[in-house]
C-alpha cells in the first residue's frame, strides 16, 4: 500500500481471523512488534483508523498460543499481562503489556515507546509530562519489565511479592 492509495479511508474493521483486526489474538509474543510497527505507520496517516479507547483494537495472545501461561489463583497477584494497549501522552505514541480488570485495576508493563521524548523546549513537552503521570502510575508489579514476562518471570514477581508483603 502507498503513501497515496485510499486517501480518503477514515476508518478500517478487520475481523479478529485478520493479523490486527478487533480482537485479534497473536499466537507468538513475537509477532506483536511487527504488527505494531505497521500499524504506527498506517497511524501517522489517520490517527483515528485503529484504536478504541486506547485498546488496540482489543489485542491479546490467545490462550492457545505456547506463549500463554496460567496466572497465579491467589487474587492478591494480577493475572499476566497478556492484553495489548496503546499510549499516548502528547504526541508521543507507543503500546504496553497490561491486565486490566474492574477488581484489580490496570497492571502494566513498561511503555514501549515509537518516537523518541519531546525536548524540553518543544510545545507539546507539558502534554507529554502530563500524561506520562497517569501511564507510570500503572506500572506497577511489572515494573522493569517492557516485554511480556515468561511465566518462570511471572512466578518469581509473585514470590518477591510475597516476600515484600510479609
Amino acid at each position: 500500500v502507498g503513501n497515496h492509495d485510499f486517501p480518503n479511508l477514515e476508518q478500517l474493521h478487520c475481523p479478529s481471523g485478520v493479523v490486527g483486526g478487533m480482537g485479534h489474538e497473536f499466537q507468538h509474543v513475537s509477532d506483536v512488534p511487527s504488527v505494531i510497527d505497521a500499524y504506527q505507520r498506517l497511524k501517522e496517516r489517520k490517527t483515528s483508523l485503529f484504536t478504541e479507547g486506547g485498546n488496540m483494537y482489543y489485542w491479546s495472545v490467545s490462550n492457545e498460543s505456547p506463549d500463554w501461561y496460567e496466572g497465579s489463583d491467589d487474587m492478591r497477584f494480577p493475572r499476566p499481562p497478556f492484553m495489548i494497549k496503546s499510549v499516548k501522552a502528547g504526541s508521543r505514541f507507543g503500546w504496553r503489556w497490561c491486565w486490566c480488570d474492574r477488581r484489580t485495576g490496570v497492571y502494566s508493563c513498561e511503555v514501549n515507546w515509537l518516537d523518541s521524548e519531546p525536548g524540553k523546549e518543544s510545545s507539546d513537552y507539558e502534554n507529554y509530562i502530563s500524561g506520562i503521570q497517569g501511564i507510570k502510575s500503572a506500572i506497577n508489579f511489572y515494573k522493569g519489565h517492557q516485554q511480556l514476562p515468561t511465566e518462570e518471570e511471572f512466578r518469581r514477581l509473585c514470590l518477591e511479592y510475597n516476600v515484600e508483603e510479609s
